[in-house]
């Protein structure tokens, strides 16, 4: 939906209704747990950080792409952590996102996509 709304020139509001139930569903759990769980605003940082790794690892315009970058992300994080060191468990997916940036900028399953300026 992203990416079909940066390719338009103008765009209709009612492509941000389909959004508002479950954002507002989000934000209100989010109250309810904030109590708790003693939850603080950056609890999700390092994992929205490896989400986002795992989508480009993969493949950012292909979920299926997205769902084997987050597979290769996760064992190799568990596998660096059996084998070398823990504390260089976080590590290892920007180190896995720098290779495939360098080699294979559309991610390992997506596709080039050539745009007219």
């Amino acid at each position: 939906m992203t990416q079909a709304i940066a390719d338009k020139e103008e765009v209709p509001t009612e492509s941000s209704t389909p959004w508002r139930a479950p954002l507002s569903a989000a934000a209100a759990a989010a109250l309810l747990v904030t109590p708790t769980y003693l939850a603080k605003f950056d609890m999700g940082e390092g994992l929205g950080t490896k989400a986002f790794f795992a989508a480009i690892i993969g493949g950012f315009n292909n979920s299926r792409g997205a769902l084997l970058g987050g597979l290769i992300v996760g064992v190799s994080e568990n596998l660096a952590a059996a084998y070398i060191s823990s504390a260089y468990k976080d590590a290892v997916a920007l180190v896995i996102f720098m290779v495939v940036i360098l080699f294979k900028p559309q991610g390992l399953l997506g596709k080039k996509v050539e745009r007219k300026v």
